[in-house]
C-alpha cells in the first residue's frame, strides 16, 4: 500500500509541449509528425490495394450453366417427338457488355488427354442454337442472361458418356472460349 502512495506523488502530470510531442514507443522515439507519417503511409497503402482489386474485379465475366436432358414444354403438353436438348444459359456479371459471338463445343477422350495434349479430340461450332432466346452474335449487357440449346442426339449422348464433353461460349472480351463440362 505504501508503494501505490509513493508512486502516486512521483507522478507529475505537468507535460511540457516538447515532452507531450515526443512519445517513446519501445526503443524508437517518435512524434506525432512520424505517427502522422505513418498513418498516412498505412491508409494509401489501402487505398492503392482497393484500386487494384477494383481493376483487378471490373470487367466482363460469363457465368456458365449447362443443364443436359432436357425437354421442351409448349402449353403445358410435352413434345411429342420426346427429343432432349443441352440447354446453355449464360449470365454477364461483369460491369462491362460483350458480344457473344459463337457457341462451341469440345470433347476429351480422358482426362489426361485434357490434361497432357491440351487438345481436343473433337471440336464442334454451333452457329445458330435452337431456342435461343436472341440469335447470335448478341450484344450481352451486364446483369442480362441469353439462354440456348442444341438438340442431344445420340452421338452427343455418347460422347457425354465416354469421356469429357465441354460447352462453351465465345465473346468479344476474350481470345479464348469459356467452357464449362457437361456431366
Amino acid at each position: 500500500m505504501f508503494d501505490k502512495v509513493e508512486i502516486k506523488k512521483n507522478l507529475n502530470y505537468n507535460y511540457t509541449k516538447q515532452q507531450f510531442l515526443n512519445i517513446k514507443l519501445g526503443e524508437y522515439d517518435m512524434n506525432v509528425t512520424d505517427i502522422a507519417a505513418w498513418w498516412g503511409a498505412i491508409i494509401a497503402t489501402l487505398v492503392f490495394a482497393w484500386d487494384i482489386f477494383k481493376w483487378v474485379m471490373s470487367g466482363t465475366f460469363l457465368r456458365l450453366n449447362v443443364s443436359p436432358n432436357m425437354s421442351i414444354l409448349s402449353s403445358g403438353i410435352q413434345n411429342p417427338d420426346e427429343s432432349k436438348y443441352i440447354l446453355i444459359e449464360v449470365s454477364n456479371t461483369g460491369d462491362k457488355k460483350t458480344t457473344i459471338t459463337n457457341l462451341v463445343g469440345i470433347y476429351f477422350n480422358s482426362f489426361w488427354s485434357k490434361i497432357l495434349c491440351r487438345k481436343p479430340d473433337i471440336n464442334l461450332v454451333v452457329p445458330t442454337p435452337a431456342y435461343a432466346t436472341k440469335p447470335l452474335p448478341y450484344i450481352l449487357e451486364p446483369g442480362e442472361k441469353w439462354n440456348g440449346s442444341i438438340e442431344q442426339n445420340d452421338e452427343l449422348e455418347k460422347l457425354m458418356e465416354t469421356g469429357r464433353f465441354y460447352w462453351g461460349i465465345c465473346h468479344s472480351n476474350k481470345s479464348k472460349a469459356q467452357f464449362i463440362r457437361v456431366s
